[in-house]
This record gives C-alpha cells, structure tokens and sequence, in this order.
C-alpha cells in the first residue's frame, strides 16, 4: 500500500463531506497502512466523460508532482448520482477503483451511520489478531460439461495443490 498509495472522491457538497468524515477512521487506517495521509478529493456531481477527463488532469494529476505517487487504489463514496460512472470509469482505465454506496438506515437520524458503521467494522476486523489457520472451500459443481472438466483441471485442483504447499510452508 506504500507503493501504490490510496485515495477516497466524493461528491464535492456537504453529503460528500458528511461521507469522508464517516468513514475517518478508514482514512485513518489506510494512512497507518502506507505512511500517506490520503486527503480526499471532492469531485463536481454528475461529471460526464470529457469532464472527467479533464478533472482528473487538471486536479488528480496535478495533486501529485511524480506520477508514479498518484493513488492506484480509490474508494469512490455515495451513489452514482453523486460522483458519476463516467468519472469512475474514467478513474478506474489504469487503477483499483471501486465504489462504497449505502442508503441511510430507516429510522435513524444519521443517514450516514451505514458509511461508519462499514469504516468502524473493516477497521477493527483489519487490526484483530488472526485466530488460528482459515478455512477455504473449494466449490466446483459436476454436472460433465467440457467447460467444468476443463476449470477443474486448470483452475481448481492446481489452486487446491498450490495452497496446500502454500499451508505447509506457513505461507498460509
């Protein structure tokens, strides 16, 4: 994380900054995680394509004097009437970008409690010590198609004999 760095848009209103300071503890987080303070970047609502375009030049590039410093993996908050899919997409052509979206819980007066509770939940789950060796569960249905023999041959017993190595060693 301290070579690829992070980042989190949101709307450039009070909604988007209502969202970046539910979700501080993550930010918080991410900065203990990679040594960077990821400060967030409020993007204009409902930016079409070129829009995109030429915000992420002319604001995400130019935050960064050295490209390669520039955030690969982004959090995007709020719905997409918010910061649009064109700018997602835009932002996610050579990135890791995805999008945290919740609607406010009924009958709470904090309708950005979801984003925190998300935050306060990934956050304390991140620094819990692990409790012993996982479990994985390898799933494969046999119904005798080509296709099915073929990931089972290719995908699913060389991943069981990988991670079984990988078990053995203490990689896992």
């Amino acid at each position: 994380l301290d070579l690829q760095r992070w980042a989190v848009f949101a709307p450039d209103n009070a909604e988007g900054r209502a969202m970046v300071a539910a979700v501080e503890a993550l930010i918080q987080r991410r900065a203990e995680q990679s040594g960077h303070r990821a400060e967030p970047f409020f993007v204009p609502v409902g930016l079409s394509e070129s829009q995109a375009h030429l915000w992420r030049k002319t604001v995400f590039e130019a935050s960064a004097p050295d490209p390669r410093d520039l955030p690969r993996y982004q959090l995007i908050l709020g719905d997409l009437d918010g910061v649009s899919l064109p700018f997602q997409q835009v932002m996610g052509g050579d990135a890791f970008t995805g999008r945290l979206a919740f609607d406010p819980l009924p009958g709470r007066t904090n309708p950005y409690e979801a984003y925190e509770a998300y935050a306060d939940k990934l956050t304390r789950w991140e620094r819990a010590p692990l409790p012993g060796p996982g479990a994985a569960l390898l799933h494969l249905v046999e119904d005798g198609t080509p296709s099915t023999r073929i990931g089972d041959e290719a995908l699913i017993t060389p991943g069981e004999a990988q991670l079984a190595d990988w078990i053995q060693s203490g990689r896992v």
